[in-house]
């Protein structure tokens, strides 16, 4: 166990490596440590064989290639930092996702059991023969290899496919798995395409909202009649108003925390530039940054900075100071790119 209250880490590397270029790249980001230590490790692994080349690489080919690499690592992080932050922010309350009809009515793995018991895909759905909870679909002469389970995805991503609702390998086996349905059982279905069962319970229609709920009515037994039928194509029409808002709010949920992880990732990109500009005494404030025309002025509009800012780019001023006026211009020139992308994205989202 950890004796002392505080651990110092040294990362030791040659100067003027590849390497050192990288991780001293990281070192201007906010959350260093959490990124070179963790999120980070998969990318350099992945890029080993860049490293390994430009090292052999004339010096003035390996300082335009090793440009392009840091800005491709670059935009990989932002990408990630902004699928965290949707997570973060996306992370329902599970009693209020359920009671707002958020569960599906058939989960993954009730799938993933339910497809062994369909005869009509039997032939075509099989067991892998090595991986666990990983399947064979072969259909004519295509073969796809596919899991129903996350963690068996996240860990072998480059075999397999994710077999959820709405991709194009799923939706062409439930259609194949589908067959006709017992005379008691009623099949709705809408405009959009959303489907609806329903049973008899007595003389009442009932919406089946479960898989489990299904198999029961299977072997139920009744009879419609124009007034059950009428009821039922009543409640189903309720529901799927019903359902349309919900995609309504989460959708307007989604555009919100987009909107702020973009706006995240657009002051980060203010701060940096801004703090450039102070290095080549041209400003160092955001006003003088705006002062400058597209993209930074309408950036500046959609997100402005704060005290928080201002601070940050103090901070950053001492570190940008050890690298060249080629380099700073080189780096402003990829910043004012990525802030006209951001520009673009922001109005497109409604900012």
């Amino acid at each position: 166990g950890q004796r002392h209250p505080v651990v110092r880490i040294v990362h030791l590397l040659y100067d003027d490596t590849v390497e050192a270029e990288i991780y001293r790249r990281l070192g201007e980001r906010i959350d260093w440590f959490r990124n070179v230590v963790g999120e980070l490790q998969p990318i350099l692994t992945r890029v080993s064989e860049d490293i390994r080349r430009l090292a052999v690489a004339p010096e003035s080919e390996r300082r335009r290639e090793l440009r392009h690499l840091l800005e491709a690592l670059e935009r990989e992080l932002a990408h990630r930092e902004e699928q965290d932050l949707l997570r973060t922010l996306l992370e329902p309350d599970a009693a209020a996702y359920e009671a707002t009809g958020g569960l599906p009515p058939v989960t993954l793995s009730e799938l993933e059991e339910t497809l062994f018991e369909i005869p009509a895909i039997a032939g075509v759905f099989r067991r892998h023969p090595r991986i666990e909870r990983a399947y064979r679909i072969s259909d004519e002469a295509r073969h796809t290899t596919v899991t129903l389970d996350r963690r068996t995805y996240d860990e072998r991503r480059e075999e397999l496919q994710f077999l959820t609702y709405g991709t194009e390998v799923l939706g062409k086996l439930l259609e194949r798995a589908a067959g006709e349905l017992p005379p008691h059982l009623l099949r709705l279905t809408d405009e959009t395409g959303r489907v609806g069962y329903y049973r008899l319970d007595g003389d009442r229609a009932v919406p089946i909202t479960t898989l489990r709920e299904f198999r029961e009515a299977v072997t139920a037994s009744g009879a419609w009649t124009e007034t059950t039928v009428r009821a039922a194509k009543q409640d189903f029409a309720a529901r799927c108003a019903a359902e349309r808002e919900r995609e309504a709010a989460r959708e307007a949920q989604m555009r919100s925390v987009r909107r702020s992880a973009l706006e995240a990732q657009a002051r980060a990109v203010l701060r940096e530039a801004t703090a450039i500009e102070a290095v080549l005494g041209r400003g160092g404030s955001v006003q003088a940054l705006a002062s400058r025309g597209y993209p930074w002025a309408p950036l500046v509009r959609l997100v402005g900075m704060d005290a928080e800012d201002a601070r940050t780019v103090r901070q950053l001023v001492p570190l940008l100071r050890q690298r060249s006026r080629e380099q700073l211009d080189g780096r402003l020139g990829y910043l004012t790119q990525v802030a006209g992308e951001l520009v673009e994205r922001l109005v497109a989202l409604g900012a």
